[in-house]
Parts: structure tokens; C-alpha cells; sequence
């Protein structure tokens, strides 16, 4: 009975972070930054949301903008396959995880956990 979990039919749950990882893909790889915002810490998001209130301000209320038009999703492999996927480390509120596709591509990604939901970090603009 012990041993029950190692049966063909069942499967272990992916960790989440692995799982936030396969969503950020998903998103980028559509290049839509609606879909990819969410998945990004809340201070970024802030970020973002400063900056299109800013934009705003500064054409006069011509147009009004949002966080998701403040960033662009450019060189986007959206052939990317992935071949493996691993955790890498997981502490209290952070992880890393490991994603490699075809041939030698690998990308590591850096994960904080905010309000119990995984979220992929990014450089934010400031640090650029």
C-alpha cells in the first residue's frame, strides 16, 4: 500500500514554480503582455503601471496607456520547445528554476512567491 504513488497511471504534481515557469512561457511565447503581466512580481507591475500613468500624462490625455503597453516582448523564440524542466532551488519565497530546449539552449529563471502565487522576475527598467 506504501508503494501505491509509484503505479503507472499516477503522476506527481509538478512544483509550482515549475508550473509558474510553463505559464510565463505560454505567455511570452504568445507575445501577449495582457497574459505575461500577471505573472510578473507586484513591484514591476507597479513599475509599469507608473510609467503608462506617466506616458499618459505626458501626451495631455490623448491617449491613455496601460502597464501591459510599457514593455514589449521582442526576440521571442516562439518555436521554443521544452525538452526539460527542473527545480532548481526553492527557499521560503524564492526559487530558480531550470528550463532547457533543443540543443544547447538553456534559461534560468528567478521566482518570488507573493500572496501564495509564484511570479517570474524580471529586470525592472530602473536596473537597466
Amino acid at each position: 500500500m506504501a508503494l501505491s504513488w509509484l503505479s503507472p497511471g499516477c503522476k506527481a504534481e509538478e512544483p509550482a514554480p515549475v508550473t509558474a515557469v510553463r505559464a510565463f512561457i505560454g505567455a511570452v511565447q504568445s507575445r501577449d503582455p495582457q497574459r505575461v503581466l500577471p505573472l510578473l512580481p507586484g513591484r514591476l507591475r507597479q513599475e509599469l503601471e507608473t510609467a503608462a500613468s506617466k506616458a499618459s500624462d505626458q501626451v495631455g490625455g490623448r491617449a491613455s496607456y496601460d502597464a501591459a503597453q510599457m514593455f514589449e516582448l521582442v526576440g521571442v523564440d516562439v518555436l521554443f520547445s521544452v525538452r526539460a524542466i527542473e527545480l532548481v532551488e526553492e527557499y521560503d519565497a524564492s526559487a530558480r528554476v531550470q528550463v532547457r530546449g533543443d540543443g544547447d539552449v538553456v534559461h534560468v529563471f528567478d521566482l518570488v512567491l507573493e500572496d501564495g502565487t509564484w511570479r517570474v522576475r524580471l529586470a525592472s527598467p530602473r536596473s537597466r
